[in-house]
This record gives C-alpha cells, structure tokens and sequence, in this order.
C-alpha cells in the first residue's frame, strides 16, 4: 500500500501560516486596545481631578481655567474615540482570524477524513492478502498432486 500523503498539504501549510499572521494582528490590535483604555483611564482621573475655583476670578483667570477644561475635555473626547476605533480593528481582526480559522480546521478535518479511508483501505488491502495467502495454502495442502495421488481423467 502506498504512503499516505495529503494532496491539500501545501494548502494546508499556507492557509496555517495565514491564520498565525491573523492571530498575530489579532494579538497587536488587543495590545493597541489596552493601550487606548490605560490612555482613557488616566485621561478620565486627569479630567475628574480638574480643580474648579469658587468665587471671584479675574478674565484672564477664567479664560484660562475655561481654556484648560476645554482643553482636557477634548483630550478625553479624543481618548473615548481611540478606544471605539481600536475596538472596532479588534473586531475585524477576530473576525478575520476565525474566518482563517476555520478554514484551516476544515482542511484538517479533511485529512483527518482521507487519512482514516486510506488507512481502512490499507486493512482490507492486508485482509484480502491475508485470505489469499491461506487460500492458497488450502489449495496446496488438498491438491491431488500435493498428496501423491493419481489425478483422476
């Protein structure tokens, strides 16, 4: 019986190495999300720390203290956002990655399928030449030359 041997192997390989790449980038995009979320964490506890003063205040005091809520309130809005868009590459990623995925384990699965019929191939390959080998054995314990007999016209 010959080897076994995987048409699709190639196949196999190179979608395998697509879905590492997927993986990988699933990997990189989650890192650049835990990033965006610290960056909003300490964005959120700037922003909450932001002193406001109570009483009179010059223009100039008041513009600047407006100037500097405006400016952290922006920060944060900014840092919300980078959040929502790394979300959203983390979505596609995964999506991407099972999409691979699967398509690996379906040509595994095929394999797997293939290589179980060769193998039940091979077992009826060795029982028939099995009874072969005691068929003939039979046949030359019981023929008449064998035992000395005469043949019969």
């Amino acid at each position: 019986m010959k080897r076994y041997r995987f048409r699709l192997e190639q196949v196999v390989r190179i979608k395998g190495l697509e879905e590492d790449q997927a993986r990988y980038d699933l990997a990189r995009c989650n890192a650049v999300l835990g990033r965006a979320r610290e960056a909003l964490s300490f964005e959120q506890a700037r922003y909450a720390a932001l002193s406001v003063h109570v009483g009179v205040m010059s223009a100039d005091g008041l513009e600047n203290e407006m100037a500097v809520g405006a400016l952290r309130a922006a920060t944060l809005l900014e840092a919300e956002r980078r959040v929502d868009s790394s979300e959203a590459l983390v979505r596609t990623a995964r999506s991407v990655w099972v999409e691979r995925h699967r398509g690996v384990a379906v040509l595994k699965r095929l394999d797997d399928r293939r290589r179980i019929e060769h193998d039940l191939d091979a077992q009826r390959e060795e029982a028939a030449a099995i009874d072969d080998m005691v068929t003939a054995r039979w046949r030359l314990r019981h023929s008449p030359r064998v035992r000395g007999e005469a043949e019969m016209p």
